[in-house]
Formats: C-alpha cells, sequence, structure tokens
C-alpha cells in the first residue's frame, strides 16, 4: 500500500462528504473544528473538499471530535486493505530454513487469516 494510494482514496471516495456529514451532525462549524484541531478553518475546509490528505494525528482526532469510530472514516480504504493483504497471506513464501521463530510466524499467519475472514464474512443477524 502506498502513500498514494491515500491520496487517491482521500481524494475520490466518499471520505470527504464523511467528514461533512460528521461535522454536521456535531453542530460544530469548521472553525469550532479547525480550533479544536489547533489548525485554520482552510485545513477544515480541504480535508473536506478532498484537496489535503488527513495525517494520522487530524484523523484520530476528528474521530475524537465526532464522536465516530476512526475505522469508519477510512471504510473503503480498509477494504482495500484487506483484499490486498488476503491475496498476500495466502501466498507468504516459506520460512527460512531454520528460522526460529516458525511457530509464532504460523500462529501470526492463521491468526490473520481467521480475521480477513471474520471481517468479509456476511453477516448473519437474527430477524
Amino acid at each position: 500500500m502506498h502513500i498514494s494510494t491515500l491520496t487517491n482514496f482521500v481524494m475520490s471516495s466518499s471520505f470527504p462528504l464523511a467528514l461533512r456529514i460528521a461535522r454536521r451532525a456535531s453542530g460544530l462549524t469548521q472553525s469550532d473544528c479547525a480550533f479544536l484541531l489547533g489548525s485554520h478553518r482552510s485545513k477544515v475546509s480541504h480535508l473536506e473538499c478532498g484537496v489535503t490528505v488527513p495525517t494520522l494525528r487530524d484523523a484520530c482526532a476528528l474521530s475524537l471530535i465526532y464522536d465516530i469510530p476512526l475505522e469508519s472514516l477510512f471504510d473503503g480504504l480498509v477494504e482495500e486493505i484487506c483484499a490486498d493483504v488476503r491475496t498476500r497471506v495466502a501466498a507468504v513464501p516459506n520460512a527460512p530454513t531454520g528460522w526460529r521463530g516458525g511457530l509464532n510466524r504460523q500462529k501470526t499467519l492463521s491468526r490473520l487469516r481467521d480475521e480477513l475472514e471474520a471481517l468479509t464474512a456476511p453477516s448473519h443477524e437474527a430477524a
């Protein structure tokens, strides 16, 4: 995953719209949010228009300010990353001969496969 992927996601996705909706639902102005971020109103505007890619600090702060899970801001990106890692985990090369961390490696890869499967399995909610 390259930084250009994040840039493309932010610029061409629902990320800016999600920020705008969250801010409006919170009742805060762009100036309010800028003050809480320790920034300028133009930065909030640029984030909401997809002109600026948020830093991790910005994303975490906005998640806190708007009281929304950080992952919800990046739903499409998380799905893309899961698909990418799922493809790679299925093709992880064998560990070098004599690798001492073999047992932990297998546990990690197995856990990762299980988590990716759980994330992509359709939910079956009771009616």
